[in-house]
Protein backbone atom coordinates (compact mmCIF):
# COMPACT_ATOMS: atom_id res chain seq x y z
CA UNK A 1 0.00 0.00 0.00
CA UNK A 2 1.40 3.37 -0.98
CA UNK A 3 -0.02 6.81 -0.14
CA UNK A 4 1.12 10.11 -1.66
CA UNK A 5 0.10 13.58 -0.48
CA UNK A 6 1.41 17.07 -1.21
CA UNK A 7 4.20 18.21 1.12
CA UNK A 8 3.53 20.69 3.88
CA UNK A 9 0.27 21.68 5.59
CA UNK A 10 -2.94 20.77 3.75
CA UNK A 11 -5.46 23.49 2.96
CA UNK A 12 -8.33 23.76 0.48
CA UNK A 13 -8.67 20.97 -2.06
CA UNK A 14 -5.70 18.59 -2.15
CA UNK A 15 -5.22 15.44 -4.20
CA UNK A 16 -4.36 12.18 -2.49
CA UNK A 17 -2.92 9.33 -4.59
CA UNK A 18 -2.70 5.65 -3.65
CA UNK A 19 -1.65 2.31 -5.05
CA UNK A 20 -2.46 -1.06 -3.50
CA UNK A 21 -0.99 -4.42 -4.49
CA UNK A 22 -1.46 -7.96 -3.21
CA UNK A 23 0.69 -10.81 -4.54
CA UNK A 24 -2.25 -13.27 -4.23
CA UNK A 25 -5.12 -11.08 -5.48
CA UNK A 26 -5.68 -9.28 -8.79
CA UNK A 27 -5.88 -5.49 -8.38
CA UNK A 28 -9.48 -5.41 -9.64
CA UNK A 29 -10.53 -7.54 -6.63
CA UNK A 30 -9.08 -5.12 -4.04
CA UNK A 31 -11.18 -2.33 -2.55
CA UNK A 32 -9.80 0.78 -0.88
CA UNK A 33 -11.19 3.12 1.74
CA UNK A 34 -9.89 6.55 2.76
CA UNK A 35 -10.28 7.83 6.32
CA UNK A 36 -9.09 10.58 8.65
CA UNK A 37 -8.37 10.30 12.37
CA UNK A 38 -7.78 12.96 15.01
CA UNK A 39 -6.89 10.54 17.83
CA UNK A 40 -3.86 8.68 16.44
CA UNK A 41 -6.00 6.12 14.62
CA UNK A 42 -8.26 5.02 17.50
CA UNK A 43 -11.29 6.44 15.66
CA UNK A 44 -11.49 6.46 11.86
CA UNK A 45 -13.83 8.83 10.04
CA UNK A 46 -14.49 7.36 6.56
CA UNK A 47 -14.13 9.81 3.69
CA UNK A 48 -14.60 7.41 0.75
CA UNK A 49 -15.13 3.65 0.37
CA UNK A 50 -15.21 0.97 -2.33
CA UNK A 51 -12.49 2.69 -4.36
CA UNK A 52 -10.23 0.85 -6.86
CA UNK A 53 -6.74 -0.42 -5.98
CA UNK A 54 -5.08 2.56 -7.67
CA UNK A 55 -6.42 6.07 -7.94
CA UNK A 56 -6.67 9.67 -6.83
CA UNK A 57 -9.13 11.45 -4.59
CA UNK A 58 -9.64 15.18 -4.05
CA UNK A 59 -9.91 16.01 -0.34
CA UNK A 60 -11.66 19.27 0.50
CA UNK A 61 -10.21 20.30 3.85
CA UNK A 62 -12.79 23.11 4.03
CA UNK A 63 -15.61 20.67 4.82
CA UNK A 64 -16.86 20.11 8.37
CA UNK A 65 -15.21 16.66 8.55
CA UNK A 66 -11.81 18.35 8.76
CA UNK A 67 -10.58 20.25 11.80
CA UNK A 68 -7.52 22.46 11.98
CA UNK A 69 -4.54 20.72 13.54
CA UNK A 70 -2.73 17.41 13.28
CA UNK A 71 -4.54 14.42 11.77
CA UNK A 72 -3.80 11.01 10.27
CA UNK A 73 -4.91 10.43 6.69
CA UNK A 74 -4.98 6.78 5.77
CA UNK A 75 -5.87 4.39 3.01
CA UNK A 76 -6.79 0.78 3.64
CA UNK A 77 -6.98 -1.94 0.98
CA UNK A 78 -8.99 -5.12 1.56
CA UNK A 79 -9.01 -8.33 -0.50
CA UNK A 80 -12.06 -10.63 -0.89
CA UNK A 81 -10.89 -12.83 2.02
CA UNK A 82 -10.80 -9.84 4.38
CA UNK A 83 -7.00 -9.49 4.52
CA UNK A 84 -5.93 -5.86 4.54
CA UNK A 85 -3.01 -3.49 4.28
CA UNK A 86 -2.80 0.14 5.26
CA UNK A 87 -0.72 3.25 4.66
CA UNK A 88 -1.02 6.48 6.59
CA UNK A 89 0.56 9.87 6.91
CA UNK A 90 0.43 12.42 9.70
CA UNK A 91 -0.57 15.79 8.28
CA UNK A 92 -1.32 19.29 9.44
CA UNK A 93 -4.72 20.61 8.37
CA UNK A 94 -5.10 24.37 7.99
CA UNK A 95 -8.56 25.90 7.68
Amino acid sequence: MELTLPEGPLSGVVTLTWQAADPDTPAEELTVMIAVSYDSGATLIPLAEELPATGTYDLDTGTEVFSAGVALLLVKAVDPEGHWGMAWQEVEIRK
